[in-house]
């Protein structure tokens, strides 16, 4: 028969493994949704531009991390603020300060041409299969006008639809709170090259 000092350490144990079990199913991200077509240009980050895409989500569980396809020119002091945001007719909303998760992105931890893995999993961001949610980068970097001037990038897919589960999204200092879709505008490439990652129910 055990001690009872046996017995406390036996049951301590068995729930150190249980925790250690869920927290590896809960930590465990799945690729759900996808574009990571060849890169055919890139969409500038700065102090007056917005980029976004929009994403249908494929499963029911929790959005752990996303990456996003990106390049930095020159040398940028300003973070890269990187949203989680619901939409509202196919759109993100609008407002800044309504976003599901938000995370601020030193200059230091994006490479000059790379995928910059963004964890999310402190945020608890539960999403259903068929939840359409939008990726927002934006930055306070001063505008660009040159070649040596400071900016991110984010990498695209040209002008065909790559990812038929969301569209690119873009917003202008001069066109106010409204986002603009590649469709509607020339100027914007169709889809951000990126990849979301869900830990599953």
């Amino acid at each position: 028969m055990l001690s009872t000092l046996s017995q406390i350490k036996y049951f301590a144990n068995a729930f150190l493994v249980l925790v250690i079990c869920s927290c590896q199913v809960i930590n465990a991200p799945d690729l759900d949704q996808e574009n990571s077509s060849q890169h055919y240009a890139s969409a500038l980050i700065y102090q007056e531009t917005e980029l976004g895409q929009t994403f249908t989500s494929g499963f029911d569980g929790l959005l752990l991390a996303i990456e996003v396809k990106l390049r930095v020119n020159g040398t940028v002091t300003e973070p890269l603020l990187v949203d989680i945001r619901e939409t509202t007719d196919g759109f993100p909303v609008t407002d800044n300060n309504n976003v599901i998760a938000a995370k601020s992105i030193p200059p230091s931890k994006i490479t000059e041409d790379g995928w910059l893995y963004i964890d999310f999993r402190d945020f608890d961001i539960e999403v259903t299969q068929g939840d359409v949610l939008a990726i927002v980068l934006r930055s306070e970097a001063e505008p660009a006008s040159g070649d040596e001037d400071p900016w991110y990038a984010w990498s695209t897919t040209g002008w065909s639809d790559h990812y038929a589960r969301g569209i690119a999204v873009e917003r202008y200092s001069w066109s106010g709170t409204n986002w603009l879709e590649g469709n509607d505008n020339p100027d914007i490439e169709e889809d951000r090259n990126f990849r979301t990652y869900i830990g599953l129910n």
